[in-house]
């Protein structure tokens, strides 16, 4: 007869006794799946919190650092948020990725392309790698990001990784010397 539609699901459950529905939603979502969505829901949450140290007007640690190196609060507040931007990434990847929820081989190569996306991201958004980028290097910059980050492809994410490293060798060949120090 097929799939039942989510409206009607959800209200059958609803009318049903709580234990039954408990037992009926342990043979429908396995033990071990429903324990990573609750972990993966709570490191969200968490990792977002951490946000509230390094955005103004509010950065408890950014206020501490501008105290420690005698600058400006409000100036080293908001550089430290535009330094923190990798904060709204990975929640990101908690809830699309194996990351917490797989093997540790996927988890590692979630972090892999993860480094190497938010390294692009960041050179993107900055316009610096290794030099100074032009706009097309930010905009190809900020596609590899993108690409090194993409959860759903692992070609995507490959190419992104070549990007990334062909533009960083790009930045480092054309590299200018400094000029010697005149006396």
């Amino acid at each position: 007869a097929g799939p039942v539609p989510l409206e009607q699901a959800s209200a059958l459950v609803t009318g049903l006794p709580m234990e039954i529905a408990a037992q009926l939603r342990e043979m429908v979502v396995p033990q071990d799946m429903a324990t990573a969505a609750l972990l993966s829901a709570h490191m969200i949450v968490f990792w977002l919190s951490q946000d509230s140290n390094v955005t103004p007007p509010v950065c408890l640690a950014a206020f501490t650092a501008a105290a420690i190196a005698k600058s400006p609060p409000m100036a080293t507040g908001l550089t430290s948020w535009k330094l923190a931007k990798g904060l709204y990434i990975v929640p990101v990847l908690f809830a699309y990725t194996p990351l917490l929820s797989g093997d540790w081989g996927a988890a590692l190569l979630v972090f892999a392309f993860a480094v190497v996306g938010i390294y692009a991201l960041a050179g993107g958004m900055q316009g610096c790698m290794e030099q100074p980028l032009n706009w097309a290097l930010r905009v190809l910059a900020l596609a590899a990001g993108v690409a090194c980050l993409w959860p759903f492809s692992l070609a995507i994410n490959c190419a992104g990784v070549v990007v990334t490293a062909l533009m960083l060798f790009y930045n480092s060949r054309s590299r200018v010397s400094p000029a010697p120090i005149q006396e």
